[in-house]
């Protein structure tokens, strides 16, 4: 048994569950987080871990509005965002929002997607065509306006997102004629049956693909008698949340360049964010500091928050617990 000591201003929380191998542990969870301001200057607050996945809406037709953080283990590294496309001017239909991270270490990742106006498709003798784009609002960056959806009718869905919109499964009349607000800047929606991966910065649900893919299977669909949750051919990335090319191989070390464009009210210019180099330290009884794994960053940009969250997983024995201290500080 671990017991927590957190005088640090910071979040802390041990959590049981199993690693990848299948072996029964506790996970160790810190959780750092800075309010931002538009010239980069980062404020520490102490906010909650997120415990449980929670949902805009009904949870199977509906995107993530906060992703489970409290997760046993990650493979490598990721990012996930929040936010809201803000046009730079009242007559924009079409804009688009921007992440970059950079890193000493490692080779600098930048995101785009394009954001639009409303707009429909409509029939011709010639096929299809979208109706002029109307003049862009600001709009969540929620999956909901990306391509997907769910057809009732049919009893079908997009895995990949069936909160979207844009989805058309059948032949014959277009069942939503809905072209998605957000979309891929290189290679946008053409036609209306165009079969394209939903765009997004946002985590994606535990059942949507490719997440789901990642759980693997259990026999008979049946739990095996040790009660662990974990496939034995669940893969690596199980607890990964963030869309795949959101994920990194290597975990953050501190000292990244965060750039976000696009995300916030007259301001139109980049906002460039410093993560602090400094991360947490965590040591046990004897004064042996603990090898914590910084695997996930969050970024808020409606509540211009920032967190990112480390992580290690201490093994336990579950029929005779030994008490062991830990101590968390700056």
């Amino acid at each position: 048994m671990h017991e927590l000591i957190n005088p640090a201003p910071i979040t802390a929380a041990l959590r049981p569950g199993w690693d990848r191998q299948r072996r029964f542990q506790d996970t160790l969870v810190l959780k750092e987080s800075w309010t931002f301001e538009l010239d980069g200057t980062l404020t520490p607050v102490i906010r909650p871990l997120c415990e449980a996945d929670a949902y805009h809406d009904e949870a199977l037709l509906s995107s993530l509005s906060a992703c489970c953080e409290t997760a046993p283990y990650k493979q490598g590294a990721e990012l996930y965002l929040f936010g809201t496309a803000h046009p730079p001017r009242q007559d924009t239909t079409a804009m688009s929002v921007s992440i970059t991270l950079a890193s000493a270490h490692q080779k600098t990742w930048k995101k785009r997607l394009a954001v639009l106006g409303e707009s429909h498709w409509h029939g011709g003798l010639f096929g299809h065509r979208r109706s002029p784009l109307k003049p862009l609002s600001p709009l969540p960056l929620r999956y909901e306006y990306a391509y997907g959806g769910t057809c009732v009718e049919s009893d079908r869905r997009l895995l990949a997102n069936p909160a979207g919109c844009g989805f058309n499964p059948d032949r014959g009349r277009l069942r939503d004629n809905r072209v998605p607000q957000i979309d891929w800047p290189d290679s946008p929606m053409t036609r209306p049956r165009q079969n394209t991966t939903p765009a997004g910065f946002a985590p994606l649900a535990s059942f949507w693909e490719p997440r789901f893919q990642a759980s693997g299977t259990f026999e008979n669909d049946q739990l095996p008698e040790d009660g662990c949750p974990i496939a034995l051919n669940a893969r690596a990335d199980l607890h990964n949340a963030a869309p795949l090319d959101q994920r990194f191989e290597q975990p953050f070390c501190g000292g990244e360049i965060l750039t976000l464009q696009g995300f916030f009210a007259d301001h139109a210019e980049a906002v460039a964010l410093t993560l602090p180099a400094l991360k947490p330290c965590v040591r046990d009884a004897r004064g042996n500091q603990l090898n914590m794994t910084c695997d996930t960053l969050v970024i808020d940009c409606d509540n211009r928050e920032l967190s990112r969250l480390h992580r290690v997983g201490l093994s336990q024995q579950r029929l005779k617990p030994q008490r062991h201290t830990l101590t968390v500080s700056l």
